[in-house]
C-alpha cells in the first residue's frame, strides 16, 4: 500500500511538473508579447529535503520549470553555533510580484517532492 501511494505521489509531480512547463511557456509569451519585461528576484529557500537525493530532485525540478533556476546551494550546517540550519538554495525567479508567492510556489514544489520520496501526506 506504501509503496502504491508513493507511486502516485510520484505521478502527481509528474502531472504537475507538465503543467508548469505548459503554463509557464504560455505565460512567458503573453508577457513577452505584451511588455517584454517581468519582475524577477533571488530568493532564499530554507529546504526541509534532508537527503542528497531530496535535495537534488527538488533542485532539478526548480531548474526544469519556467521562470526559475537554482544559482547556488549552501549545504547543512549540523551542529552550527546558529543552532541546525537546513541545506538552502539560492533562486532566481521571474515574473512573481513578491517574494511570498515565490516561496509559495517553491515550498509547493518541495512538498510534492517530499510526499513521493518518503510517502508523506
Amino acid at each position: 500500500m506504501k509503496l502504491l501511494r508513493r507511486a502516485w505521489y510520484s505521478f502527481q509531480v509528474l502531472v504537475y511538473l507538465v503543467s508548469q512547463l505548459v503554463w509557464g511557456s504560455v505565460d512567458n509569451v503573453a508577457r513577452t508579447l505584451r511588455s517584454g519585461h517581468a519582475p524577477s528576484m533571488i530568493v532564499q529557500m530554507p529546504l526541509r529535503a534532508r537527503t542528497d537525493v531530496e535535495v537534488f530532485l527538488v533542485s532539478t525540478l526548480i531548474g526544469a520549470t519556467p521562470d526559475s533556476f537554482v544559482i547556488g546551494t549552501a549545504g547543512a550546517m549540523p551542529g552550527s553555533p546558529h543552532g541546525d540550519q537546513p541545506a538552502t538554495l539560492f533562486v532566481h525567479v521571474v515574473g512573481v510580484e513578491s517574494r511570498e508567492e515565490a516561496m509559495a510556489d517553491l515550498h509547493d514544489l518541495e512538498v510534492r517532492v517530499l510526499r513521493a520520496t518518503r510517502g508523506i501526506r
